[in-house]
C-alpha cells in the first residue's frame, strides 16, 4: 500500500503536469503557501493562472485567475442607466454561478461599477490528476470569457486582449 503523496511531490508533479502543457512559468514565493506556481492559459499566452496549497487547507490546491474590469469597459458603464448597468452586472453573476469555479467582485466604491474579478477553483488533492487540474484551469479561463464577452455584447466595445491580462 503506497502512502499519500508529500506536498513536495505534490508540487513536483504539478509543475511537471504544467511544463507537459507547455503552461508552466515559475514559481511564487508566498509566505501563505505550500507551495505556488504561476502559469499562463492558454498555454503561450500573457494570461496568469496560479495553482496553489494555501497553508491553511493541506487537502486542496487553489486554481486563482483574475481580471480587471478595463477603464474602456468601465466608461461604457458609466455612461449607461444605473437600471441597465445593474442589469449586465445581474446577468453576469447568473451566468458566473453557472461554472464551478467561484467569483469574487471588487467595484468602484464611488460607482459602483466593477473593476475587478478573481476567479477561483478548488481541486482537493484525494480527486487531483492532470485531468482535473487542467479541466479547473479552463474552468477559470471560461469564466473569464464570459465576463469579457457579454460586456464586449452588451456594450459594443471591443477592448484590446492585453487589457485582460495580469503581468
Amino acid at each position: 500500500m503506497s502512502s499519500e503523496p508529500t506536498k513536495d511531490e505534490w508540487k513536483e508533479t504539478i509543475t511537471r503536469w504544467l511544463k507537459e502543457e507547455k503552461m508552466f512559468r515559475r514559481e511564487v514565493e508566498d509566505e501563505t503557501a505550500t507551495f505556488h506556481l504561476m502559469a499562463n492559459y492558454p498555454p503561450g499566452s500573457p494570461r496568469l493562472v496560479y495553482i496553489a496549497q494555501p497553508d491553511e487547507y493541506k487537502d486542496r490546491i487553489a486554481i486563482v485567475s483574475g481580471t480587471p474590469i478595463s477603464p474602456e469597459y468601465q466608461k461604457a458603464l458609466s455612461r449607461l442607466p444605473a437600471e441597465e448597468r445593474n442589469e449586465i452586472f445581474y446577468n453576469l453573476r447568473m451566468q458566473l454561478m453557472q461554472r464551478q469555479s467561484t467569483f469574487e467582485v471588487t467595484k468602484d466604491s464611488k460607482t459602483g461599477i466593477w473593476s475587478h474579478v478573481l476567479l477561483t477553483n478548488t481541486v482537493f488533492l484525494s480527486e487531483l490528476t492532470k485531468p482535473a487540474l487542467i479541466r479547473g484551469i479552463e474552468d477559470t479561463f471560461k469564466s473569464f470569457l464570459i465576463i469579457v464577452w457579454t460586456l464586449d455584447h452588451h456594450l459594443e466595445v471591443h477592448v484590446d486582449d492585453q487589457l485582460h491580462y495580469f503581468s
